[in-house]
């Protein structure tokens, strides 16, 4: 039997409620940016989803869709962008789940999932019942 037999598939593409499995702010980006390193976890698949938010201004859009996904608000004070990444690695622990728009996208011919948006808990509950196959 070989290695990826073992291997799970995965997620078909849909809305997800994620929970977090680890985080690490310290990563740095190939461009050598600051990056926070984000894996998560769906409950019933345990399927697991990785995402990388770099901590820049051409890429802070990213960091305040997963702010706004956590309960924040665009209109909160947070602070230049290095304020914003910590109040934002804080905010992810302090919920420890999100829901997101999560697609499959193919690397060196491997499946593999990608997080396309992150929504807030109201929209997430309402696009997953609205899923015709829903994963729930």
């Amino acid at each position: 039997m070989k290695v990826e037999q073992y291997s799970s598939a995965p997620l078909e593409a849909g809305i997800y409620q994620l929970h977090l499995a680890e985080i690490d702010p310290n990563q740095t980006s190939t461009k050598e940016e600051p990056m926070i390193l984000l894996k998560w976890e769906e409950g019933e698949s345990k399927n697991q989803v990785w995402d990388r938010l770099v901590v820049s201004s051409a890429a802070a859009w990213k960091l305040a869709q997963l702010w706004v996904a956590l309960g924040g608000s665009a209109e909160d004070e947070v602070g230049d962008l290095s304020a914003f990444s910590s109040a934002l690695v804080a905010k992810v622990k302090e919920k420890g789940a999100v829901f997101a728009k999560v697609f499959i996208d193919e690397y060196q011919g491997k499946k593999r999932n990608k997080i396309g948006e992150y929504v807030t808990d109201d929209t997430g509950q309402i696009l997953r019942d609205a899923q015709p196959h829903s994963p729930f």
